[in-house]
Formats: C-alpha cells, sequence, structure tokens
C-alpha cells in the first residue's frame, strides 16, 4: 500500500475525532489492522474500504485516490509513533465519549421506569397545603430522561447544541409555578423570563461548536 494512502487514512480518522480504536470498533477489526493500514505495512479488504467510505461520508474512489491534495500534516511517522507508546492521542477523549456513550445506554434502558416509580413517590409522599403537591408537580420527572440523554449525547459527540435546554427551561418552569400556587404564589411571571435563556445558550453553543 502506498504511503499516500496510508497518509489519507490518517487524515480522515483524525477530521473525524476518532481514535484508533473507536475507528477499529466501528470496523470490527483489532487496533493493530488499522495501525498497519496507516503505517502502510497492509492494505484494507473491500469490505473494510467500503465500510470506512461509508463512516466518512465519502465515495470509495475518494477514499483511495483522494478529491485532492491533503493538507494535512499528519504523518504515517506520528502512526508509528503511537504504536510504539501503545496508545492514541484521543484516548482522554475516547474515555470520555465511551463513558457518555455507557450512560445514554443506562438512560435510555431504565430512564422512564425510573421516573415513573419517583413520580409515584413525590405523588404518595410530598404533601402541599392543598393536597399532595407531588401529583400535581411531578410529572415534570418524566422530561428528565430526555434531558439526561441529550446530555450524554452532547458529551460524546462533542456538540453542545445537541443538549435539550427547552425541556429543562420548561421543566423548571411549569415545576416552580405549579409548586408556587400550591404556595399561593405567582411564580408564573416573571419566571417566564428564563425561557432567554434559551436562544442564549443556543447561540452560544453553535459558537462552541463551530470553533470544534
Amino acid at each position: 500500500m502506498n504511503i499516500e494512502f496510508a497518509n489519507r487514512l490518517i487524515a480522515l480518522r483524525k477530521d473525524h475525532g476518532l481514535s484508533q480504536e473507536e475507528l477499529a470498533a466501528k470496523l470490527q477489526v483489532s487496533r493493530q489492522a488499522v495501525s498497519k493500514w496507516e503505517c502502510g505495512e497492509s492494505s484494507p479488504d473491500t469490505d473494510n474500504l467500503v465500510a470506512l467510505a461509508k463512516i466518512y461520508g465519502i465515495t470509495l474512489d475518494e477514499l483511495v485516490h483522494g478529491p485532492s491534495k491533503t493538507n494535512d500534516e499528519v504523518t504515517v511517522e506520528s502512526v508509528e509513533a503511537e504504536v510504539v507508546d501503545g496508545k492514541d492521542n484521543n484516548t482522554d477523549s475516547a474515555t470520555s465519549r465511551s463513558g457518555s456513550h455507557l450512560g445514554l445506554k443506562l438512560v435510555n434502558a431504565i430512564g422512564f421506569p425510573v421516573a415513573a416509580i419517583i413520580y409515584i413517590l413525590l405523588g404518595v409522599l410530598w404533601k402541599g397545603p392543598s393536597g399532595n403537591l407531588g401529583w400535581a408537580a411531578g410529572w415534570v420527572v418524566f422530561l428528565m430522561p430526555i434531558v439526561l440523554s441529550s446530555l450524554f449525547l452532547a458529551i460524546g459527540k462533542r456538540r453542545m447544541s445537541l443538549f435539550q435546554i427547552t425541556i429543562l427551561v420548561v421543566i423548571v418552569f411549569c415545576a416552580t409555578g405549579i409548586i408556587g400556587n400550591a404556595y399561593e404564589l405567582n411564580l408564573w411571571h416573571p419566571y417566564w423570563l428564563e425561557f432567554l435563556l434559551i436562544p442564549i445558550y443556543h447561540a452560544i453553543a453553535s459558537f462552541v461548536d463551530h470553533k470544534r
């Protein structure tokens, strides 16, 4: 395999924020196999070439020949150094994404059943001046799995804009308003101003995501 193709594989992997371990997991091959491809010691077979093109969102021809001369300065020598060290420079990032992926799976698996249990407990135990306040205000817990899922997804993808800030604001606004009514306090106004946090957050998130 020629060095140009090996360097292209390195550049594509780096551009997509993948470590060698992550790419190997997606392809269901060993990390050593990915290292050999990027060192020019071996070539991916046809199935892996097709899979790589799909992961990077390019055609097979672009993967093999490249659309243009790459400006990425990553070299085969840098990958060989990674092999010698026995780890990739993106190890910390990979660990973080692995943890967020586990959290996402956990929330998707048990989030809503746990929310149902919490809601029942709030309804039974949380007393207010006019009755069981938990039944009236506790329904917002059913929205929390959505918020937590978006949080783990945003961390895993490193994209702030994926976090469901809108739902979080709705939870806080509705909960405080209902609780305030129970204690004869008007917390609906001016607390609706917290909805201004939504465009502010998305503006900051878009800026940060663009910089990344």
